[in-house]
């Protein structure tokens, strides 16, 4: 079996680490454990292509990437994205996933990697179980009815000893089987697309991948392993579901918080502000009544203005002061009476000052 040489994809994810370790991968793998991969030849040579497996143990990612003919992105959970671990895989372009909600980033990759003629590996069961692939996602019935990549199944057997935890390997020499099943085809469809057909193309997946999964058992005489012990159930519970939520709950508060905290400020500001003019109407015997009159203090822009108004009244009163200043004059020359226009003007002025605060 030899590996396919694939032509650089600039469009896709980088390959280049991939032709270079995995031979090295590969003769780990095969020299450790007894591999067995059948059925190669429906993985197609060129081309997009969606390989689906069962998932059963945390050895059947590294084992498959390493047998395939052809240059392999998983999508591996975000969890093993940390330390050594993650910086590998990121230097291998594998593509990291959120599980417990719709990673719209790993979808756009994903999508990627198969628009340029690459292969992507996915598990529709979401998680490292009994591998009877019972329960599903509609992650590849969507990647599929997207781009109409061909689906190929694959069974996984013995990567897991029947009893042991989905993170324990195998004991050294233990038999491994990798069987390849025939293309499952699904018409693309272009958007949009309702979840009703995504969920039919991903029961079609699923039930081609389970009964490839059912047909192998019986031509190989093997046993799946089984569920793994509780404990590792009760694990992984979290790392789907709960964590994400309180993420998202964290993210509500702190973006609401602040927010409630500034309509607070402003409003104690508000209320603040229309106090002052009140002293400064007390104050002034000639605009008591007018005092009277001031805007509430819940509305920010009258309550702004007002301190502006308050001050305005004085330039008339020394205006009014003048004018009984210039009586004398006004008397020697017998011009139209200053005290009566002052008195008009005077009038004015409160009258439109009045008109202001009551506005």
């Amino acid at each position: 079996m030899s590996i396919a040489e694939a032509t650089p994809v600039r469009s896709g994810l980088r390959e280049w680490p991939h032709r270079l370790m995995k031979p090295f991968l590969r003769r780990r793998v095969t020299r450790r454990w007894d591999v067995n991969v059948r059925g190669m030849g429906y993985l197609p040579g060129s081309g997009p292509a969606i390989i689906v497996s069962n998932h059963i143990g945390w050895l059947d990612g590294p084992v498959t990437v390493a047998t395939a003919d052809r240059t392999v992105h998983a999508l591996v959970k975000a969890e093993s994205f940390d330390g050594k671990a993650g910086r590998f895989l990121r230097w291998a372009a594998q593509i990291k996933l959120h599980r417990g909600r719709t990673d719209a980033a790993a979808v756009r990759t994903a999508l990627r990697v198969l628009r340029a003629g690459q292969v992507l590996l996915l598990y529709p069961e979401g998680r490292r179980g009994a591998g009877t692939v019972e329960e599903v996602f509609d992650g590849a019935g969507y990647l599929a009815l997207t781009t109409g990549a061909p689906v190929v199944p694959v069974a996984v057997v013995g990567t897991r000893e029947p009893g042991a935890a989905v993170d324990v390997k195998p004991p050294k020499g233990s038999r491994i089987d990798i069987v390849y099943g025939d293309q499952i085809h699904i018409s693309p469809l272009d958007w949009p697309r309702d979840s009703w057909q995504v969920a039919k193309a991903s029961d079609q997946i699923a039930r081609a991948l389970r009964q490839h999964v059912e047909d192998t058992l019986d031509r190989l005489k093997r046993e799946l392993p089984g569920p793994p012990p509780v404990p590792d159930l009760v694990e992984e519970e979290p790392v789907e579901e709960e964590p994400v939520e309180e993420e998202i709950v964290e993210e509500e508060v702190v973006d609401e918080e602040p927010a409630a905290d500034e309509g607070a400020e402003e409003t104690t500001d508000e209320a603040d502000e229309p106090e002052e003019p009140a002293e400064d109407a007390d104050a002034d015997t000639e605009e008591t009544a007018d005092s009277d009159e001031e805007p509430e203090p819940e509305e920010p822009e009258q309550a702004d203005d007002e301190p502006d108004t308050e001050d305005e009244p004085e330039e008339p009163a020394e205006d009014a002061d003048a004018s009984d200043d210039a009586e004398p004059e006004s008397e020697e020359t017998d011009e139209p009476d200053p005290d009566t226009d002052a008195d008009d003007e005077n009038t004015d002025d409160t009258d439109d000052q009045g008109s202001d605060k009551s506005a």
